[in-house]
């Protein structure tokens, strides 16, 4: 029986129990980051190995994911729980597009679930969810949600539009080729059947279920989404084009406001005792030559740009539906499945159309 137990204690060093994770410092959580870090520039795509961040990085990164988790509970009331990481373990596994990365990142964390679960996944779900939060939360979108329906109470008209301190816009959308069409340029040439979708879209947001209701002058409802919130106008239309307006009052960036409150967070965690299981990891890839829709945070938009950096894709700009141009940007990671918003603090101006090289 004693032999046993020895054996059991030596082929088990690495092992971590539920209660080890209160001794997890700092220090080792940015250790272990690091490593997870050093798996991702092995699948670079152009082979090459960048050098790593300095250490400090990963501290700050650290840090960062235990600050993410207390803000989850005191700004958003959620309380991260053992089944919450257990279900978001689950769901990585399952959903992953690199089963490859995931086995080598868990490698390097011991093939522990205790540890996957304390390192990897806790900072894939806080983030994620501090993101989703931020955007819903009533008591940070409020004053800007009453700003817009405060100066509303004077809008008859969509000409009233202009006059409202939102980013105002005019766009003409008109058929390509057909008589009758927009005669002024620079208008966007759509053919008969984006025109016709464009219409169907645009009802949708006056409340119609008829793009014909679509009158002169008349005012959408009050549309909301990650980016901001807009109110759309019809200034002109005729059978073979439509002139609208929007005026858009952009929310403030998840980056923005954590750079406000994040030294107010603190960064230590009363752990629980945890018994995380192996989820069986999805043993195929994305499909050569298929496609696959993403549930994900961006916005609907066109004209973006895309990009691969590491093993993660970038979509940064673009247009919304109503021709706006935007700012924003996100990055997808197939192997967590997941994606997280770019700050934009210092970014470049909206536009579309465009290229960008990722050095």
């Amino acid at each position: 029986m004693i032999r046993f137990l020895i054996l059991l204690v030596s082929i088990s060093p690495f092992l971590f129990s539920a209660d080890q994770f209160k001794k997890l410092t700092l220090e080792e959580r940015a250790k272990y980051k690091m490593k997870i870090e050093e798996v991702y520039q092995k699948f670079r795509t152009d082979g090459e190995n960048n050098q790593l961040p300095d250490f400090q990085f990963f501290i700050k990164e650290a840090e960062k994911d235990l600050k993410y988790t207390n803000a989850l509970k005191d700004f958003f009331n959620f309380e991260i729980k053992e089944e919450n990481l257990q279900a978001e373990f689950e769901r990585i596994c399952s959903n992953t597009k690199q089963p490859e990365i995931l086995k080598e990142i868990f490698g390097e964390l011991e093939n522990d679930p205790n540890l996957i679960a304390e390192v990897f996944v806790r900072s894939v779900f806080a983030r994620r969810l501090i993101e989703s939060y931020y955007y819903q939360e009533e008591k940070f979108q409020k004053p800007l949600r009453d700003k817009v329906k405060e100066e509303l109470k004077n809008v008859k008209y969509a000409m009233d539009l202009r006059d409202l301190s939102g980013d105002y816009q005019e766009t003409t959308i008109s058929k390509r080729n057909k008589k009758g069409g927009y005669p002024e340029k620079n208008v966007i040439k759509y053919n008969e059947f984006e025109f016709e979708n464009f219409l169907n879209n645009l009802a949708k947001k006056f409340n119609y279920d008829d793009k014909n209701k679509l009158e002169i002058g008349s005012i959408s409802k009050v549309i909301e989404d990650r980016e901001g919130i807009r109110v759309i106008g019809i200034l002109d239309k005729g059978s073979n084009y439509i002139k609208i307006c929007s005026s858009f009052w952009k929310k403030k960036r998840v980056h923005k406001w954590w750079e406000e409150v994040a030294e107010k967070v603190p960064s230590k965690l009363n752990f629980k005792k945890a018994n995380f299981k192996m989820p069986n990891l999805r043993s195929g890839s994305c499909r050569d030559d298929s496609w696959y829709k993403l549930p994900g945070p961006p916005d609907e938009r066109y004209d973006c740009a895309g990009g691969r950096i590491i093993s993660n894709f970038i979509v940064w700009g673009g247009k919304n539906d109503e021709e706006v141009p935007l700012n924003t940007g996100f990055i997808y990671d197939p192997s967590s499945d997941s994606w997280t918003e770019m700050s934009n603090i210092n970014a470049p101006s909206a536009r579309t159309e465009f290229s960008f090289y990722i050095t």
